[in-house]
């Protein structure tokens, strides 16, 4: 296989790519997990202590179908009627934004 020109931008097209699916830096004090699936969609967090965050379901259209603000730990179960589908949780707190997708089945 003989390479073609554009070999050269190969190197810079990969390092794009890897920096772009990075979703969180590193941090020890913050914990989101989502359990989907099954009944009612399950979000657990942990923010760093004294800070406060929202929490916000949307769906697959990207229609904001709930929100609450969070503190603290906790867990939450979105239980709103949500029917099967992809939905998308975000956490956002005052220096982080973090979404996790949830898939929900009937």
């Amino acid at each position: 296989m003989t390479p073609d020109e554009s070999d050269a931008d190969d190197e810079l097209s990969q390092e794009i790519w890897t920096n772009a699916v990075e979703e969180e830096p590193g941090t020890d004090d913050l914990i989101f997990t989502v359990s989907s699936i099954s009944t009612p969609l399950c979000v657990s967090y942990t923010l760093p202590q004294g800070e406060i965050g929202t929490l916000t379901l949307y769906d697959a259209a990207c229609r904001r179908i709930e929100r609450m603000n969070v503190r603290g730990s906790g867990k939450v179960d979105f239980n709103s009627a949500l029917t099967s589908g992809v939905y998308f949780v975000r956490l956002e707190s005052a220096d982080l934004t973090i979404t996790r997708k949830a898939v929900l089945l009937r």
